[in-house]
């Protein structure tokens, strides 16, 4: 174990040298001026120049300090060297002055190593020093919201969620105790009757108002399922209320919650004027025009793709919003993004991010969100935050990444609310989570010993990519390829073409052109696009046209899955109970399968994917939570767990597992959250002995490091959706090759 003395020390155990004056090349100037926006007019170049040297000897003997004491672990997190690099600079210590440093890593018997890794650690320097900066001005601000919330606090309300980084307000005070205009023990009279706030949801009103009222963007990121929605449409129905309008609110959706978002911003608060920009080009020109010669609308309710294309956000920059609402808020998190860029540049005095997920499961994309709604605080410093923040896969555990967290938690605490349903729903229903293993049919099993043959060869060559200088980007999609045909396996064997022989696709395809639409097809090119579907495609394509219905696979076919087993069981067993159930599967093509094997099961369902018309999916989910004949909604993972409530079901099975589990996790709260008044069962589907286990291993894993930082237990975990897929595939690869080397070292039976 490390000490914490090996990573860069906090800004309070820091030498007492004077502080260097900050660098003139961080000033940002957005001006058209031809002048240098590297030095201050009130300061001769020379003065300039001897701070920005003054500093740089600081930031080198930091570095020099640091150099001298730190350990490899927290060498090769810092500086981006191998393990074998910091074993050879620490040979080389001691370090008696920087130019000693740089003339020893320079030196040719010092192999492996150069100069540049020392500059690496005097820029970490810098940017630590940038960072403190920053951290300064956040504990202000800090510290003034903390004054003025000291009085909102009760006995049983800790206030502030050091553990998370974040702002834990859940219990109003009404014995007239509190004397602040900004706190509301009543909620907005405008709200619709029949409405009624949670203590937590008034709490949340009058943070936001408070925020409002100094001009302090922020995140709410209550837990999914807490209704952050309503707080938002109380918190626009208190500011009309109050008569100090300067100017209509901007609220940006994901396509997929728009027509929900407009219908609760009527039930909520019908006083409200929302206009929806939404529609064709031609409908979106007509709104503009209208829009343009009046401003009596209080809400525009509109998406990002609309929000970031061409006409539209022209239109939008010119709006002047007061508020700007963005939902999913996380979808900002990459500001190199031209979504990010876009978005930046429509104006409102106020910015308000709305997300469920763990904002620390990256530190990067959080320094994103904080740029994004306060970029006065964080875009000077941009890219020294980015660079302290990045880290490597696995690097979680050092000495410098704790402080990386405990810089990250002490920033964001000022300007983030976050509750959490186990806090604050101490009347939300049980959810219990289990597994269900199901065995593989034997044509899974040949499929899948199939699958792990391929997978020996793309992984061997994988492994040889270094030594062979090959392209390491096609051999990357190679190793995909064969991870996800063990993925297909463990699902069902229609997911490949199997049954449908080249004689049987000669056949389909002959039938196939005697229905007249496609009599002019020309047959050889016919077969060669068949040859690329799987079993289920063909199937699915035979049964759409008489001529080819004799092609159609029997229903012992489209049941041969132990999933499906499994799944017909635990549809079974809910609807004993009047239990209905949501169905997620990560693939497209395995709902069009569940979808068939429904059938056969005479079991009603509805459901949609991302493909399905944006319009038509809250349709979708209103039938089902109207008609409870229909037991079953079948949903793609990404596309259903995007802000749709569904507590009419309160079973939910995971027939796969995503990579990133916190998507997953957003699946199963589209039932388990206010309203659901049932027990909440999870089934995540398991195909025994397969990758399905290693996923759901990391899988896990990657959840409980996402809970340490978000305050369950002490710990940190950094790392994004692609960084934890990377991982993941990256540690199944190698658990693969070694069963496949295994199984070719025994002697055949």
């Amino acid at each position: 174990m490390y000490s914490v003395q090996s990573a860069p020390p906090p800004a309070a155990a820091r030498p007492p040298p004077k502080r260097p004056p900050k660098r003139k090349s961080r000033v940002v100037d957005d001006s058209d001026s031809d002048a240098s926006a590297e030095f201050d007019g009130d300061s001769s170049e020379d003065e300039d120049a001897y701070d920005v040297d003054e500093r740089q000897k600081y930031e080198q003997n930091l570095a020099l300090g640091w150099f001298n004491k730190c350990d490899a672990n927290s060498m090769v997190d810092s500086i981006n060297c191998t393990p074998e690099q910091a074993s050879t600079i620490i040979g080389l210590r001691p370090f008696e002055t920087v130019d000693d440093v740089y003339e020893r890593l320079g030196d040719k018997s010092a192999k492996g190593v150069s100069p540049r890794l020392f500059t690496n650690c005097v820029e970490l320097m810098a940017g630590y020093m940038e960072v403190d900066d920053v951290l300064a001005k956040c504990e202000a601000i800090g510290a003034e919201l903390d004054q003025a919330m000291r009085t909102w606090q009760t006995s049983s309300d800790q206030g502030i969620d050091d553990s998370f980084g974040a702002v834990n307000l859940s219990e109003v005070k009404r014995d007239g105790a509190v004397n602040d205009e900004n706190y509301l023990q009543e909620q907005p009279s405008n709200l619709a009757e029949g409405i009624t706030l949670k203590d937590y949801q008034l709490l949340g009103v009058s943070w936001l108002h408070l925020l409002y009222r100094k001009q302090i963007s922020c995140i709410l990121a209550d837990e999914m399922g807490l209704g952050k929605t309503a707080q938002v449409i109380s918190f626009l129905a208190y500011l009309k209320l109050q008569g100090k309008r300067r100017g209509p609110h901007l609220i940006i959706v994901p396509s997929s919650v728009l027509e929900n978002w407009s219908r609760e911003l009527q039930h909520f608060c019908p006083s409200l004027n929302v206009e929806v920009y939404y529609g064709s080009q031609a409908e979106r020109r007509e709104i503009r025009m209208d829009l343009r010669e009046r401003s009596d609308y209080d809400v525009m309710l509109t998406t990002y793709d609309m929000a970031t294309a061409g006409d539209d956000h022209k239109f939008l920059r010119k709006c002047g919003f007061d508020v700007c609402v963005y939902d999913e808020g996380h979808m900002l998190k990459n500001r190199r993004s031209q979504k990010y860029e876009k978005l930046m540049k429509i104006s409102a005095r106020w910015r308000l991010l709305l997300t469920g997920t763990p904002l620390q499961n990256n530190l990067q994309e959080l320094i994103s969100l904080l740029s994004f709604i306060l970029p006065e605080y964080f875009t000077a410093a941009e890219d020294a935050l980015a660079a302290i923040f990045k880290v490597k896969p696995g690097a979680g555990t050092s000495p410098l990444s704790q402080q990386r967290v405990i810089r990250a938690k002490r920033m964001m605490r000022p300007f983030v609310l976050r509750r959490r349903k186990d806090k604050v729903l101490l009347g939300l229903t049980k959810k219990t989570e289990r597994v269900e293993y199901c065995d593989m049919t034997d044509a899974q099993q040949e499929l899948y010993q199939d699958a792990l043959q391929r997978t020996k060869s793309a992984l061997v060559e994988a492994e040889d990519v270094p030594a062979k200088g090959a392209k390491k980007g096609a051999t990357s999609r190679d190793t995909s390829n064969v991870l996800m045909d063990l993925r297909k396996a463990a699902n069902h064997p229609l997911l490949f073409r199997r049954l449908f022989t080249e004689k049987r696709i000669a056949a389909l395809a002959k039938d196939y052109v005697r229905e007249p639409e496609h009599a002019e097809e020309n047959l050889t090119h016919l077969k060669e696009d068949f040859a690329i579907n799987t079993d289920a495609e063909l199937s699915l394509l035979a049964r759409s046209w008489k001529s080819t219905q004799k092609h159609v696979l029997p229903v012992e076919e489209w049941m041969n899955s132990g999933k499906i087993q499994a799944l017909k069981r635990v549809i079974e067993e809910a609807r004993k109970n009047n239990d209905r159930i949501l169905v997620f599967s990560q693939f497209t093509s395995m709902l069009d399968i569940l979808c068939v094997c429904l059938e056969h099961m005479g079991v009603p369902y509805v459901g949609f994917t991302g493909q399905t018309n944006v319009g038509d999916r809250q349709h979708i989910v209103d039938h089902f939570t109207n008609d409870p004949s229909i037991p079953v909604f079948l949903l793609s993972t990404r596309a259903g767990g995007l802000g749709i409530n569904l507590v009419a079901a309160n079973w939910v099975v995971l027939f796969d597992q995503d990579f990133n589990p916190q998507n997953d996790k957003q699946a199963t709260d589209r039932c388990y959250r206010i309203g659901q008044t049932k027990p909440v069962t999870v089934i995540k589907m398991i195909s025994k002995g397969t990758i399905d286990e290693d996923i759901l291993a990391l899988a896990d894993r990657k959840l409980e490091l996402a809970e340490q930082v978000s305050g369950e237990r002490k710990g940190d975990a950094e790392g994004n959706d692609e960084m934890i897929e990377s991982e993941i595939k990256g540690r199944i690869a190698s658990s693969l090759l070694s069963q496949v080397r295994d199984r070719a070292a025994k002697p055949e039976e």
